[in-house]
């Protein structure tokens, strides 16, 4: 086991994580955009529920619970992020 390759091999991971990611945000912003157009809240306990089932349903047993708090962290800067892209969006939604 050579851990330089490894750490490479991570690297690229990264990488492609980090792109992902700035891709949904961009996306996340269209969503808060069509929501403030249409009077819905940030928050959709639906959809999110729905996710981290099927998130549950792929997910390896050993690695299940770390990507479910990795969908929950998401959710989270998602959450955040559409409120900073429109501030005026309904944020008194229980979560």
């Amino acid at each position: 086991m050579d851990i330089n390759k490894l750490r490479h091999e991570i690297d690229g991971i990264d990488k492609q994580l980090t792109e992902l990611f700035e891709k949904g945000m961009k996306i996340a912003a269209e969503i808060a955009a069509y929501k403030k157009d249409n009077g819905l809240p940030v928050y959709d306990k639906e959809r999110e529920q729905f996710i981290l089932s099927k998130v549950s349903e792929i997910s390896s047993p050993d690695t299940k619970n770390y990507a479910l708090a990795l969908y929950e962290k998401i959710f989270e800067l998602s959450r955040s992020y559409q409120e900073d892209v429109f501030p005026s969006m309904n944020k008194s939604v229980t979560r």
